[in-house]
């Protein structure tokens, strides 16, 4: 069962050399996605620290504002919808787990922009279509109010399907059992199912129905090894063994726990990330784990604050640098803070995962992500996360248009 989120992720991706981020949730979860949470500081602020002193809204516009980062709080009009509903869902994540580790959960990337250029090359990307063609009624007014519900979800984003206020603000036409291509096609709550075009608009799956994505699930489920399962809240009694813990959160000790208490050790005290005892990166000078040698099967060291750009570094985990640059080291354990790698850097591993923002590591060289109708060779490559791999061009997750 998956009873720690973050707690397998976050000691061998966030904690430590970086997260290979899935371009393939379109939806984020909420309603027609794989909802793997996979996702920047996140902060706002654009300045060199992933501590939140922004805004807080995730957009990295500084405006504060969850909608499409054009300040304005009235209406959202359907060709902003994607980057709104991205802005929302890492406004969200962040309220749960905190800035410094969502911005290293997206391995440094922006979480607003990874998931808006998923959204734009997937699903969620052809709602205008649906409108246009009138599948779906949309009501810029009632987006707005909907993407302001998605930022207040917190930790429950995963588990939450549409809530009421973006079921009315984008309506689908389509009743059950009807033809649909996509899940906003659908009336109310249903979603659209099957693997072939057009799929079929069918009601959310109960507790212990088969799945195959979270957001095919009734709210207040998951979809855990193939089972619609309930996601329990921090503080409830659960089985590590049976039980599935909300987003940002474990099993440990009978009690689903926060992923924050996780973070917990001051400056200057000892650490050990696979001993899960962690630095406070939650706030503050979101502190890391100093290595104490450059051993790296030795999980050992000190609480330290992050440093600036430019400026001398050691092999921490999470890096010591800004977001926009890495530890480059001379001597395997020493180095200093240099820019993330571009176009044809190397990357991987051993590198540390430097790509800069808008790239991937692909066979260990930082390579552009690829919109639809660009060239790919594997899913991976694409912003949709789908290579059509006959025609070797990126494509969006569903084709029905």
């Amino acid at each position: 069962m998956r009873t720690a989120f973050l707690s397998i992720l976050t000691l061998l991706c966030l904690l430590s050399f970086g997260c290979d981020v899935s371009i393939g949730d379109s939806d984020g979860g909420i309603d027609f996605g794989d909802g793997d949470g996979d996702f920047g500081d996140g902060d706002g602020d654009g300045d060199d620290s992933d501590a939140g002193s922004g805004d807080g809204d995730g957009d990295g516009d500084g405006d504060g504002d969850s909608g499409d980062g054009d300040g304005d709080t009235g209406e959202v009009d359907v060709t902003d919808f994607a980057g709104g509903l991205a802005d929302a869902l890492c406004v969200s994540r962040e309220a749960c787990i905190g800035a410094a580790p969502l911005a290293r959960l997206y391995d440094y990337n922006a979480c607003a922009d990874i998931l808006a250029r998923a959204f734009d090359a997937g699903e969620i990307g052809t709602v205008a279509d649906s409108v246009a063609n009138a599948r779906i009624l949309y009501d810029p007014a009632g987006a707005r109010t909907c993407l302001d519900d998605v930022a207040a979800l917190g930790c429950s984003w995963e588990s939450t399907r549409p809530p009421a206020s973006c079921q009315a603000a984008v309506q689908g036409q389509a009743a059950i059992d009807a033809d649909c291509n996509i899940d906003f096609d659908c009336e109310g709550d249903a979603f659209c199912a099957g693997d072939l075009c057009p799929g079929t608009c069918t009601a959310r799956i109960a507790d212990g129905g088969d799945c195959a994505l979270s957001s095919q699930c009734e709210t207040g489920l998951v979809c855990d090894a193939g089972t619609c399962v309930p996601s329990l809240a921090v503080d409830a009694a659960c089985d590590p063994d049976t039980d599935v813990c909300s987003w940002g959160s474990f099993c440990e000790g009978g009690t689903c726990q926060s992923e924050r208490t996780l973070f917990s050790e001051a400056s200057g005290e000892p650490c050990d990330i696979l001993a899960e005892v962690l630095c406070d990166n939650t706030t503050g000078d979101a502190l890391t784990c100093q290595k104490n040698n450059d051993d790296f099967n030795d999980s050992a060291g000190t609480c330290q604050p992050s440093v600036l750009a430019g400026e001398p570094c050691v092999l921490a985990r999470p890096d010591q640098c800004p977001i926009e640059q890495y530890c480059l080291l001379d001597d395997g354990l020493n180095g200093t803070c240099v820019a993330r790698e571009q176009s044809g850097g190397a990357c991987g591993a051993g590198e540390r995962k430097t790509c800069d923002e808008g790239y991937i590591c692909l066979n260990d060289e930082c390579t552009p992500r690829s919109a639809n109708g660009e060239p790919c060779f594997e899913d991976a490559r694409c912003d949709s996360g789908t290579c059509n791999i006959q025609d070797d061009i990126c494509e969006p997750r569903l084709m029905c248009l």
